[in-house]
């Protein structure tokens, strides 16, 4: 029992019944009573969803470490995106009870195979484009042609899915733009 609650930081609580205390406190010994049992496999469905965002990132980080440092592979069920991304060595994404897709964060974020992938995680705008046989695409909207590695993030079936991040302002560009809304 020591052994555990030093993994988790709470060995000056042993004393102390759960009820004694904080949220944080007993989300981090249900951990403890998890990896007390030396399983090589656990299942936590939405293990840090009653705390507040602070600790729901450090502990996020904790539990990580942890499982990492014990050897213990976990299935994570949540639905918080941010929460999956830093979590996850690999995340499978259903949507209306199907399986979309199963790769790395990088890659579910990067290079998604599905539109509703692309869609459901981060910000980003669809614009209307036209592929060429040599594989370049034609953004009308923006009057410009993409090649190779320069493409945008995810094309379907006649879109390209832009990232905020891959919209780069240089000095002097011949691309023009209106803001319409900042928030």
């Amino acid at each position: 029992i020591q052994e555990a609650l030093s993994l988790v930081g709470l060995v000056d609580l042993i004393q102390r019944y759960p009820h004694e205390c904080s949220g944080g406190q007993q989300q981090r010994i249900a951990i403890a009573r998890t990896l007390a049992q030396q399983t090589p496999l656990v299942l936590m469905d939405e293990p840090f969803s009653s705390l507040d965002q602070s600790l729901r990132s450090s502990l996020n980080q904790e539990v990580k470490k942890l499982l990492h440092q014990q050897k213990i592979a976990a299935i994570i069920v949540t639905h918080d995106q941010a929460e999956a991304m830093s979590l996850g060595d690999r995340i499978g994404l259903i949507h209306q009870g199907h399986l979309l897709e199963i790769a790395s964060p990088s890659q579910l974020y990067h290079a998604p195979k599905n539109p509703l992938t692309a869609e459901f995680l981060g910000e980003g705008i669809w614009l209307d484009a036209e592929q060429s046989t040599d594989g370049s695409l034609f953004i009308p909207r923006l009057g410009r042609t993409f090649k190779g590695n320069s493409c945008p993030l995810h094309a379907s079936q006649g879109r390209i899915r832009f990232r905020p991040e891959q919209i780069i302002y240089t000095p002097h560009s011949p691309l023009k733009a209106t803001i319409s809304s900042m928030e």
